[in-house]
């Protein structure tokens, strides 16, 4: 009598039992598997082949098992457990090499290691060549290729898993800090925190000074003469103000020749005050002339 796999065990004739000791008295071959690795070799008459892998709990798991022997197969058998030992696949055969030619596909009910058995007698002697293909496939729910159990965003794509301020949270999905007034500024950093909705703000989060298109100060939603040449001063309208005339007289200073004339006083085109009226031409102005009708 001996062992095929833990609470499994046979006899001659072959007859496959459930047994609740588990004793392995047989020369083990032990091997770790961490991702999606091929296992082949060679074993011994009567050894059986014992593989662990981890898995995280929600990982897609396929094995492939192959065995093959020069002799005429009278036993194979394969047996896969989870750390807790509710057996997840156990399959023996007489006469066959079917059990352990096969192909074992599961989503892992628990995280931790799992244990995978082995074995083809053919009472012969013979030894028997394997190959062990285990494929393990974490859950990615946002495609990032980041698996979700290590994912440190993993509802939102992160591939790189950007994490700026090292609280284990990707920056991806990470709540953005308080924004009072909803200007995109950042209470901490705002230093006007109640601006009213929908206020254009500059980097400080403080309103922006209404469009004025021609740079005279007055906002274009105001101005009346929107396109004044720039350096113009302008009223309260935005259109330009008449030149300066201090003595008043019509003749802007920039070109008036007597800018001291003083108010009321007819002036020509320079700004200077006028010869007095002399009607009749006799050089005597009209308002000293006591002849103006003189001909």
């Amino acid at each position: 009598m001996h062992h095929l796999i833990p609470r499994l065990r046979r006899t001659r004739p072959i007859v496959a039992v459930i047994t609740a000791v588990v004793v392995l008295s047989l020369l083990l071959t032990v091997q770790s598997v961490l991702a999606a690795t091929t296992y082949s070799g060679t074993l011994p008459y009567l050894d059986m082949l014992e593989l662990t892998f981890s898995a995280t709990s929600g990982d897609a798991v396929t094995v492939v098992t192959t065995c093959t022997s020069p002799g005429t197969p009278k036993f194979s058998g394969l047996a896969i457990y989870p750390v807790s030992w509710s057996a997840i696949h156990v399959n023996t055969l007489n006469d066959s090499a079917a059990a352990c030619n096969a192909t074992v596909s599961f989503t892992a009910p628990e995280t931790g290691t799992y244990w995978l058995y082995l074995e083809l007698d053919d009472y012969e002697g013979n030894p028997y060549d394997y190959t062990v293909i285990i494929s393990i496939n974490s859950p990615d729910g946002d495609g990032d290729g980041v698996p979700d159990d290590v994912d440190n965003c993993p509802l939102v794509a992160n591939p790189g898993q950007e994490d700026a301020d090292g609280n284990g949270v990707g920056d991806a999905c990470e709540p953005p800090p308080p924004d009072t007034d909803g200007d995109g500024v950042p209470d901490a950093s705002d230093l006007c925190p109640a601006t009213p909705v929908g206020t254009p703000v500059d980097a400080d989060g403080c309103p922006l000074p209404p469009p004025d298109t021609d740079g005279d100060g007055v906002p274009d939603a105001s101005d009346l003469c929107p396109a004044t040449s720039v350096g113009t001063p302008v009223d309260a309208d935005g259109c330009p103000l008449p030149p300066p005339d201090t003595d008043g007289d019509g003749v802007p200073d920039a070109s008036d020749l007597c800018p001291a004339t003083p108010v009321g006083t007819p002036v020509d085109a320079d700004g200077c005050p006028l010869p007095p009226p002399d009607t009749d031409g006799d050089g005597v102005p009209d308002a000293s002339d006591l002849c103006p009708a003189t001909p």
